[in-house]
């Protein structure tokens, strides 16, 4: 006895209808944090850039601290540089222990750093060091949200011994 032959051709249809929505979710889950830690790798970049870039200066005055924030800024492309905020503090070791010598928080409107003085312990262990201490903040905006939150905080913190002479003066 002979059978009729089978029209297979919806079965195919059928399990990619079952599969797509989880290998989209895994494709745009994948997207999602490996922009993430992206982000994550150039704030801490922009913030040791920032570092870097303070602690090679002799004096500072408000207008090169615009231009370094642009440069530590920079590092961030092609994120949005908007959401990078920082505090630059320098901190001196004397006698009395180790105190700010100035902060700086024009880089984005950073809030004020309360703790630069003890994150500068290990930089500064004999009177007369100076170190610089930068405190940085991004906010992330993720281009699709669908799998990960639209929004993410972003935080690090870099320090760095003057380059040229005891300490980085403030105008």
């Amino acid at each position: 006895m002979s059978r009729p032959p089978r029209n297979d051709g919806g079965v195919a249809l059928v399990e990619f209808a079952l599969i797509a929505p989880a290998a989209l979710m895994l494709t745009l889950g994948a997207f999602e944090a490996t922009r993430l830690i992206r982000a994550s790798w150039k704030v801490r970049l922009a913030t040791q850039t920032l570092a870097d870039l303070v602690s090679q200066q002799t004096s500072i005055s408000t207008t090169i601290m615009s231009n370094l924030c642009s440069g530590a800024q920079m590092t961030l492309s092609p994120l949005k540089s908007s959401g990078f905020k920082a505090a630059v503090t320098s901190v001196v070791y004397s006698s009395s222990g180790r105190a700010k010598d100035w902060q700086d928080t024009s880089c984005g409107s950073a809030s004020a750093t309360t703790n630069a003085p003890t994150l500068a312990t290990t930089y500064t262990p004999t009177s007369g060091d100076s170190a610089i201490v930068v405190q940085a903040t991004y906010a992330y905006a993720a281009p699709v949200s669908y799998v990960l939150p639209s929004t993410f905080s972003f935080s690090a913190i870099a320090v760095a011994k003057p380059r040229n002479g005891t300490k980085v003066s403030h105008d």
